[in-house]
């Protein structure tokens, strides 16, 4: 289905699927979405800025070039979708999954990403300077090289994951676990 620079512009979605869709350029501004889901959706430079997505499913979404500037993505999960070198920082990730997902490089720093999850997400060389991420799981997770100065990440779960060479000074790790991590060349 071609909804090809298509307007969805302040809708609202509840419970609405796309099955293989083409959503090129198509504008999500000011959305509103519960249970929404984008299934191989191809959504690359499509306008999400200022939408409310709550529990929305990006599932094996092409996602390159979107913009998500004051998105609200509570409770989204994303999977196999690639955000490598994407910039975060002017949207609310709390409570997001992100599955198998391709964040190398990407700028998570100074965000609440509490109480989610990175499942064998590539992390590599992640920044997450001044990121809350309290009770977030790290599993099977590749998480080197990355930067979490200063990062709150009490109660987090590192189970599985390579952090080998990620600095973690300054950060607040209390009842943090690091379980089966690969530490090698790490700063604490």
């Amino acid at each position: 289905v071609s909804f090809i620079e298509t307007d969805f512009s302040q809708a609202s979605m509840l419970n609405t699927s796309f099955i293989n869709p083409d959503m090129t350029a198509c504008c999500f501004a000011e959305i509103k979405t519960e249970n929404t889901s984008f299934l191989n959706a191809t959504l690359n430079n499509a306008d999400f800025k200022n939408s409310e997505q709550f529990r929305t499913n990006f599932l094996e979404a092409e996602m390159k070039g979107v913009g998500l500037e004051a998105a609200n993505m509570d409770t989204t999960f994303f999977y196999k979708t690639d955000f490598s070198g994407y910039d975060f920082t002017q949207v609310n990730l709390t409570k997001c999954q992100f599955h198998e997902t391709d964040l190398a490089q990407t700028n998570f720093s100074g965000l609440d990403v509490s109480l989610g999850g990175f499942m064998g997400a590539d992390l590599t060389g992640a920044n997450f300077t001044n990121t809350t991420a309290n009770n977030c799981l790290y599993i099977n997770a590749t998480v080197k090289n990355a930067n979490f100065y200063a990062a709150k990440l009490n109660q987090a779960m590192f189970i599985d994951a390579d952090v080998s060479l990620t600095d973690f000074s300054h950060c607040s790790m209390e009842q943090a676990q690091l379980t089966n991590a690969n530490c090698t060349g790490a700063l604490f």
